[in-house]
Parts: structure tokens; C-alpha cells; sequence
């Protein structure tokens, strides 16, 4: 039995639903998920043999997820998987395309500096060294010499051309963030995106080392060079807009219990807000704390993908990694 460690944020989620659908051909693999939503995973760190987090609520995250571990202890795992964790594309669009361009890039629309390619390449792999993911993936080599692979965070959905989606809309409790359409509009109404994707995969390309793989996202998701395919999107925009009436067929679900006094208040809030977007499922939707059902995950943004992309990027991993036997009929 080969046992994978998956370790992510909320894109960890389609991870599971598209393992769900899979596992069956690859019963000589085991993966248990470890996945905390947004930045919870920053707690994490190494302890003796064992990666744990000190925040108490963290730690039932990941219990949820895994089915019941609320540690990581690292000798129990064959191979290790880190997912999203603020490594990809939407990071350097956000904070880089948008205000600086390359001698390349032929959009001229908004306020920007323009600079050289490999300037812009440079700055572009600074940002992406400051994801904490890299803080994590050391600290696991720190632990153990077992084969690690990195998936970025995927290229948000085609559908954000469509939509007028705003940089965030506010709920009753806390807020929820987009990525930067306007980035990715004026990139792909100006062409810049085919050689934004080659900046992009020289930069992540150049975190792979003998330690480490970064595994990026499979070619055949991409609707455009930094855009998914709007069939691997479940809902959209417009789940969003019916946010408050589409919780009325979720009136079975169990409300997060109000945390220890020493969580802090803002963590529990995005916990609430987060569980009545049904971004990870609600345990009344559960069957075991290890069965994540479809029905409960109802994705209601453009960044996070389904099941059919789970499918996908479980594949590519294995594939890559060279742990995948042949499919059992």
C-alpha cells in the first residue's frame, strides 16, 4: 500500500471529491487529506516526528478533513502532497500584472511600470517564494527525505470574462475574495496571456528541484493560457447572487459550535461565513468524517474547481510521481 499525505487549503476539496471517484482504480493507494480553510495551515509546524498546529481549531480542521487525525505524523506516509497554499498564478496577477508589465506584454490599459521580461520574471518568482507553502515543504524535509509534489492553485474559471464580479462582496458575517478580473480581462483582450503562461511556468518551473516537484495544472483544463475551463467550475457567479436563498435547502446542516475563548474572533467568523458557503461540507452532510459527499460542496466562487478537476489533477500527481498501477476494471 502506497500512503499519500495531502496537505492544502480550501482547493484540497476538489482533491477529495475526484479521489472519491478514482480510488476504486487504485486500490493500492491510500490518501488521507489534511485540508484547513484559507491561511489556517500557517500554524502548522514540525514537532519531533510529527507536524501538528497549536491553534485548537486547526487542529479539528484537520481531524475533519482526515478522518480524525489532528496531527501529521510524518513516518505514516509514503509520499507528500502540498495544494494551493497560496502558490500559483492568482497571487502574481493580483499583486504583479496588474501594476508592472514586461517588454512582452502589449496591454497598456491602467497605471503600470513597465520593465524588462526577466525583471518581471524575477519579481514574479519573489512572490512566489514568499507563499507559505515553501515554509511548510521545508519544514517537512526537516522531517523526512519521502518524495514531495507541489499543485499550484488553479487558474480561475473561464467565466469570469462574463461575469461582473466585484474584488469582493460582502456577507453577513466576514467577507469573501475573487480574484483580479480585471487583470485577467485586459490580459486575454490583449494577448498577453500566452506569454504570461510561459513567465508563469518558467516560475514554477523553477521550484522543482531534487527534493521537490512541482506538478503543474494539466494542460487540458485550460480554457486559455491563465483561464480554466468552465466545465470543471461547479456554480459560478450566480450562486453567489443567491447565496442567502440557497442556503434554505441546506436547513439540515449543523451550525459551528462557537470555539474555545482563546480562538480568536475573527477566525471563528470566516468558519461560519466559510460553512454557510458550503466551501467544505457540513458534517450533518457527511455519511464519516472521511466521505466528503458531492451534493454538500456546491462551489460558489470562480477560483475553486470540482470534482471532474479532481479527477484530473489526482491523476496528473500520481502519474508524475510514478505510483499509479494500471486501472482495475
Amino acid at each position: 500500500m502506497i500512503r499519500i499525505c495531502a496537505i492544502g487549503n480550501s482547493h484540497l476539496a476538489s482533491w477529495k471529491l475526484g479521489w472519491d471517484r478514482i480510488r476504486h482504480q487504485h486500490p493500492e493507494i491510500d490518501i488521507t487529506f489534511f485540508g484547513v480553510l484559507r491561511a489556517g495551515l500557517h500554524s502548522l509546524q514540525p514537532d519531533g516526528t510529527r507536524m501538528v498546529s497549536l491553534d485548537p481549531s486547526v487542529a479539528d480542521e484537520m481531524a475533519f478533513t482526515s478522518g480524525g487525525k489532528r496531527e501529521i505524523v510524518v513516518g505514516d506516509y509514503d509520499v507528500f502532497c502540498l495544494v494551493g497554499l497560496d502558490f500559483g498564478d492568482s497571487p502574481l496577477m493580483q499583486v504583479l500584472y496588474q501594476h508592472c508589465r514586461g517588454d512582452s506584454h502589449r496591454c497598456e490599459d491602467g497605471e503600470f511600470v513597465r520593465v524588462s521580461d526577466p525583471c518581471f520574471e524575477a519579481a514574479a518568482k519573489n512572490i512566489a517564494s514568499n507563499a507559505y507553502i515553501w515554509r511548510i515543504a521545508r519544514d517537512l524535509q526537516s522531517l523526512t527525505n519521502q518524495p514531495l509534489f507541489v499543485s499550484p492553485i488553479p487558474a480561475p474559471s473561464e467565466l469570469i470574462l462574463e461575469s461582473e464580479l466585484p474584488n469582493s462582496m460582502s456577507f453577513p458575517i466576514g467577507k469573501l475574495s475573487f480574484p483580479d478580473d480585471i487583470s485577467y480581462r485586459m490580459a486575454v483582450a490583449s494577448n498577453d496571456d500566452e506569454s504570461l503562461r510561459r513567465m508563469f511556468d518558467a516560475v514554477q518551473d523553477s521550484f522543482t528541484t531534487s527534493r521537490v516537484t512541482v506538478v503543474k495544472q494539466p494542460r487540458e483544463t485550460y480554457s486559455s493560457h491563465i483561464l480554466t475551463k468552465k466545465a470543471y467550475t461547479a456554480g459560478g457567479w450566480g450562486t453567489i447572487q443567491k447565496h442567502e436563498s440557497g442556503l434554505q435547502e441546506f436547513q439540515g446542516m449543523k451550525r459551528i459550535e462557537p470555539r474555545p475563548k482563546d480562538v480568536s474572533t475573527l477566525r471563528l467568523k470566516l468558519a461560519k461565513s466559510l460553512a454557510r458557503l458550503q466551501w467544505w461540507p457540513s458534517e450533518a452532510k457527511l455519511s464519516s468524517t472521511t466521505q466528503l459527499e458531492e451534493a454538500s460542496l456546491p462551489h460558489s466562487d470562480l477560483i475553486h474547481m470540482n470534482a471532474e478537476f479532481g479527477v484530473v489533477a489526482v491523476s496528473e500527481v500520481l502519474r508524475v510521481a510514478g505510483v499509479a498501477c494500471p486501472v482495475v476494471k
